[in-house]
């Protein structure tokens, strides 16, 4: 959470809230100042709210690349696409760490669909 959302939710109980204060707030062993309970129960709300939400690339590939992209996906989804991709990565990884350890990796159940 930014200094700017945090500002801003605790500022709707506590007015005279603001930016140099959270800074101070923040480094609690520097200036010894801490969150009041009401401010704690505030700041815990508003981050069970955002946990949620899904993270969205900021990366973003023109219009030409995206035509040839779902052209040469046959059909699928881009972000089906994507999740595939993921997961040979993972996968990629896992037998990798595993081939270091020296042990053998269980193989996935293929027949589990994990595209969207």
């Amino acid at each position: 959470m930014t200094q700017k959302e945090r500002v801003a939710i605790i500022k709707t109980e506590f007015p005279g809230y603001d930016a140099p204060l959270d800074s101070k707030v923040m480094r609690p062993k520097q200036y010894g100042i801490v969150h009041c309970t009401k401010a704690r129960e505030l700041l815990a709300g508003a981050k069970a709210k955002t946990e949620s939400d899904v993270y969205k690339f900021t990366s973003r590939i023109s219009k030409e690349k995206k035509v040839e992209l779902e052209e040469a996906l046959e059909g699928k989804s881009i972000p089906a696409w994507f999740n595939e991709m993921v997961d040979r990565k993972i996968e990629r990884f896992k037998k990798k760490k595993a081939a270091e350890c020296g042990e053998t990796l269980q193989q996935p159940d293929k027949s589990i669909s994990t595209t969207v």
